[in-house]
């Protein structure tokens, strides 16, 4: 019996979620199961059969992705990937990423990302790692502050609804300034603010707080969660902080002081710090921002080579021939030209790959190392470095990296 793709009914959505918890290893009560069948209503959700037996799963959303200059581009956003234990090794995942894939090109998505639960599984369909994801941590009561901060404004806990009404002006006013950022619709508002027990990891609840500025405007807001710990009868909570939002970076750090300084705590973890975030700056002694751990972030996939190219900024003029593998979607396989002046690109598929019969291609490389490059989080160089690039000369891979590189670090922040 072969496997079949098919659109998983609003019906099914608890079987889906079942499955996709039983292959990702997770042990999610009644409450969890429920919460991500809501969250996943609206979204694509694609399922593997055999017969009527579900195997396989694969969901996206459509969303807008930020890219270097400020534009957004219709993006699909791709989760719940996954294969039943009993069929792996089958190519059921390859077909439904192809079907996946196929399916949003034609929706007319320019671009896809996903978060990857392991980081040799995407590139093989055409992702390429486009952010990096860092996790530090912090002994609080070990810092203090390089200056004092000036603040007329005040900090105010906020419901849910207070905070989607508010917050979500401000992550749309912070997403503009940086590539990599994602729209955030009504249904991932109420996933990243969905609380069941299960998800707690033995902390206490989700807790939202807004910087208020003097007029009385709300202008940030930071998520976060406390888990009490007691080391020989003296407090040592941990604050783990999950988005700190504003396009101010001035009142990022006020949130970010608020924060150091809660009573009765020892450590703060935070899970997905920028490279330029002002906290790194805030000690006096900048080593008690510790770096835990680094990864790739946000993986990026271009369904349209051309539309991709031309949305972005650029931040040097040249011109550029590429040569571009898709390993998925042959259409996208091809000679590029890209003509850059005054921070707008002009690109046109010229022809197919090259054959040996032409002059070869400035630079030769499959998608998935152009999509590391289009957010400007990676030099040419450092993957020519890594033979995931091959330029026709050492001058024009120094242009290439001048032309591709951003004016902000690419950073994605929040789950999906």
């Amino acid at each position: 019996m072969s496997v079949e793709i098919r659109t998983v009914t609003s019906g099914q959505l608890p079987l889906f979620v079942r499955m996709f918890e039983v292959a990702a290893l997770e042990g999610a009560g009644d409450a969890e199961t429920a919460v991500l069948a809501e969250y996943l209503e609206p979204a694509t959700n694609l399922g593997a059969w055999l017969g009527d037996r579900l195997v396989g799963t694969a969901s996206h959303f459509d969303v807008e992705l930020t890219v270097p200059g400020g534009a957004s581009v219709p993006a699909s956003a791709v989760t719940m990937i996954s294969t039943l234990p009993t069929h792996t090794r089958r190519g059921i995942s390859t077909k439904l990423m192809h079907h996946q894939l196929r399916q949003q090109r034609e929706a007319g998505r320019i671009v896809a990302v996903l978060e990857a639960s392991e980081g040799r599984i995407y590139g093989r369909w055409g992702y390429g790692p486009a952010t990096r994801h860092l996790t530090v941590g912090m002994r609080v009561r070990e810092l203090d502050f390089h200056v004092d901060l000036d603040d007329d404004g005040s900090f105010e806990f906020a419901d849910d609804d207070s905070i989607v009404h508010f917050g979500n002006p401000l992550w749309d006013a912070e997403r503009a300034l940086r590539p990599g950022r994602l729209s955030r619709p009504p249904q991932w508002w109420a996933m990243t603010l969905a609380d069941p027990p299960g998800w707690r990891e033995g902390g206490g609840p989700l807790l939202a707080v807004f910087h208020v500025a003097a007029d009385g405007t709300p202008d940030g807001y930071a998520l976060y969660r406390i888990t009490p710990r007691t080391e020989g009868h003296i407090p040592q909570a941990e604050t783990k902080v999950y988005e700190v939002v504003s396009p101010d970076d001035h009142v990022k750090a006020l949130l970010w002081r608020w924060l150091l300084a809660l009573d009765l705590t020892g450590t703060v973890m935070v899970d997905g710090l920028a490279d330029d975030d002002p906290l790194w700056w805030l000690p006096a002694d900048l080593r008690q921002v510790r770096a835990i751990s680094s990864r790739e972030g946000l993986w990026l996939r271009l369904l349209d080579v051309q539309a991709a190219l031309q949305a972005r900024t650029w931040f040097q003029d040249g011109t550029l021939s590429l040569n571009v593998v898709d390993p998925v979607l042959d259409d996208q396989s091809g000679r590029y030209l890209v003509v850059a002046r005054g921070g707008r690109a002009t690109c046109e598929r010229t022809g197919p790959l090259d054959d040996g019969d032409r002059s070869p291609a400035d630079l030769t490389l499959g998608v998935d190392a152009l999509a590391a490059l289009q957010l400007g989080g990676v030099d040419a160089r450092t993957l020519a470095g890594a033979g995931r690039v091959r330029a026709r000369s050492g001058d024009v891979l120094a242009m290439a990296a001048r032309m591709f590189r951003g004016d902000v670090a690419p950073h994605h922040a929040g789950g999906f």
